[in-house]
């Protein structure tokens, strides 16, 4: 009586164990490696369902078999689920390694995520202000900055290809060159801020006014003895776009032959200025 008793009882609690669907539940989740959160969750219900199915078993045995215990009838039951062949395991032991489980995740999501052959993402901003004040183009770049952010009325300015010294400023001419445009090139020297700039107009079209030569220089002591450090190129260029606004007739200078000929832009080291205004 008692082995066939015996062999129903491990029948009934197999199949209780596998049809029911809370402990169908915590099953596929242990053995077929759920994801992390689910298997904490899982083996919470895990600890409570099977405590209770196996005091229930143990005194179901007990009065079956007329025993008042069954030694290490609970450590085979945690041992048939969690694949444990030796020692007695109970709540606390199972309790303990989820709680180591949960410290290796918690350290593998506080590492942060990043991999060593990304590469970063381009800039779409031209870096026009990542130069450091130790390098000699600094303060152009920064003139640059000013001026082509906030032009003046009548006054544009870009820059030659990629050389940051040359500048071409465009002018709308006023009054008497009214419905003009000119194209003035700025240079910067090495020696920049300590010396100035040249500046001298383009051809094919140069305005004709009594302090612009007709290669394109102009006499202006801005560009010569009258410079100062403190100056800049856009100041340069108001004082030109001044003179010009100011014209109330077009006439050459009284020495063009002289200049004429020459290359424009030459440093004017030795000019000799018609008066004041110039």
């Amino acid at each position: 009586m008692r082995p066939l008793t015996l062999i129903l009882l491990a029948t009934a609690a197999t199949s209780y164990t596998f049809t029911n669907p809370v402990n169908h539940h915590i099953l596929v989740n242990l053995r077929a490696g759920a994801s992390d959160n689910e298997q904490d969750e899982t083996s919470e219900i895990a600890i409570t369902s099977l405590r209770s199915l196996g005091m229930y078993a143990k005194n179901s045995f007990s009065k079956l078999l007329g025993i008042k215990q069954v030694k290490g009838f609970k450590s085979r039951i945690w041992a048939f689920f969690f694949g444990e062949q030796d020692g007695d395991i109970g709540e606390v032991d199972l309790r303990r390694k989820l709680s180591k489980r949960r410290r290796k995740i918690s350290r593998s999501k506080s590492k942060p995520n990043s991999k060593p052959n990304s590469k970063p993402k381009p800039n779409s901003k031209p870096q026009t202000s990542s130069m450091k004040a130790s390098n000699p183009l600094y303060r152009i770049q920064r003139e640059f900055i000013k001026f082509s952010s906030s032009p003046p009325s009548g006054l544009s300015v870009k820059v030659r290809g990629s050389n940051l010294r040359v500048w071409i400023v465009t002018m709308k001419g006023l009054n008497v060159y009214d419905g003009e445009t000119f194209k003035l090139r700025v240079e910067f020297p090495k020696s920049y801020p300590a010396s100035p700039p040249s500046a001298y107009f383009l051809k094919p079209n140069i305005p004709k006014h009594e302090h612009v030569y007709t290669n394109g220089d102009i006499c202006l002591s801005l560009l010569g003895k009258d410079w100062r450090p403190t100056m800049t190129a856009e100041s340069i260029a108001i004082s030109i776009l001044s003179i010009l606004s100011s014209a109330t007739k077009k006439m050459l200078p009284p020495d063009n032959q002289n200049q004429a000929g020459k290359e424009p832009g030459a440093a004017q080291d030795n000019f000799i200025y018609h008066d004041d205004n110039c």
